[in-house]
């Protein structure tokens, strides 16, 4: 037990099978502010600890805090968002092998930060910590408290800046932190965290985007990123990965239906499977049909054998809401995140077909 853990009287409790949740938001506008605020409370629910065990005397209540404000007016925008979490996982089997990367969870919470569309920018992907974990003193949270900012700036056509076509300009600032607080990790099993405390850091995201056009045939976007990213918080292993993102995008219209976009990036990574590069090449042919191409190329990895190529290309086709997509390559391994679900998967190649619809 470490300096300065707290020891809590054991007592036997009986959990309930029903869990509670109440919840109460509000909302103001005015002029071009506005913000909302939301607190939930869930009844006392049975810790979830480790795969497939649960304590009759490991019984907590949970409660999460969400605040957001922002401004909008022509040519600026602010917005500000933090939220805390207090055991808020929710289980459709308490029972269930898993439960570590949102699995089987009936409350889904999306993760606060910019969702990228650069290919290595998600390969270290943060998601949403509800639980508590009490697995050694290395390796323990109740929870997440933290926030993220984004400002967006338009610098006029004709300005120092901006030039003939104008200028645009996106800053996201994504921090999170686990619960500050003492934690019991022998039996009992017990915690006593902070309402408002930052404890270890998981991840942040610092990014700069520019967006330039040239004319009307060409669109580009270079990107910074710069990450933190703890591995034995967020999956369970060890190691903290730091991480430099730049990016490059360009499009170039042929016409209103045909265009070519081409994607280069590079990843400095301090531990893990350090260095990445990645390209990107995507034509459309017309609304309907289009090509693609690209390779993830990990040629920074300190084990010779694994520097691979992560190779993908194929085609696609849209009508209305619906798009059907055709491609053969080689999917890295590793936590794989959609949406701010992740899960582990294992290296592999094949022939994928996707079908999207909406109706």
């Amino acid at each position: 037990m470490s300096a300065g853990t707290k020891i809590i009287t054991f007592r036997t409790r009986i959990f309930n099978d029903l869990t509670n949740a109440f919840g109460a938001r509000m909302s103001f506008y005015h002029g071009s502010w506005y913000g909302n605020a939301e607190f939930n409370y869930k009844t006392e629910d049975a810790i979830v600890q480790v795969q497939g065990q649960l304590d009759n005397d490991f019984v907590k209540p949970g409660n999460a805090l969400l605040m957001n404000v922002g401004y909008s007016a022509k040519g600026f925008g602010i917005d500000a968002t933090v939220r805390r979490m207090e055991n808020m996982a929710f289980y459709s089997d308490r029972d269930a092998n898993g439960n570590l990367f949102n699995d089987r969870i009936i409350n889904f919470i999306p993760s606060l930060t910019k969702q990228h569309h650069y290919n290595l920018a998600n390969i270290y992907v943060f998601q949403s910590q509800p639980r508590v974990y009490l697995e050694d003193e290395s390796l323990v949270k109740a929870g997440e408290i933290g926030g993220q900012i984004d400002v967006f700036y338009e610098f006029k056509k004709g300005s120092l800046l901006g030039g003939k076509d104008g200028l645009k300009v996106g800053v996201n600032l994504a921090h999170w932190s686990s619960l500050s607080g003492t934690y019991s990790i022998n039996n009992p099993k017990d915690y006593d965290v902070d309402f408002i405390g930052f404890g270890r850091k998981y991840f942040h995201d610092y990014n700069i985007e520019f967006v330039k056009r040239f004319g009307d045939k060409w669109y580009t976007i270079f990107a910074y990123i710069n990450q933190y990213y703890d591995k034995r918080l967020v999956e369970g292993q060890s190691g903290i990965v730091k991480t430099d993102i730049i990016s490059a995008e360009a499009t170039y219209k042929f016409s209103s239906t045909r265009s070519m976009r081409v994607l280069g990036e590079h990843m400095w990574a301090s531990a893990d499977k350090k260095n990445w590069a990645s390209a990107t090449v995507e034509y459309n042919m017309n609304l309907r049909w289009s090509l693609f191409a690209t390779d993830l190329y990990n040629y920074g990895n300190d084990n010779p054998d694994a520097q691979n190529h992560y190779y993908n290309f194929g085609s696609a086709f849209r009508y209305k809401s619906t798009r059907v997509s055709a491609s053969y390559g080689r999917q890295r391994g590793g936590l794989i995140c959609v949406g701010g679900v992740c899960r582990f998967v294992d290296e592999s190649s094949g022939f994928t077909v996707t079908l999207n619809t909406t109706f």
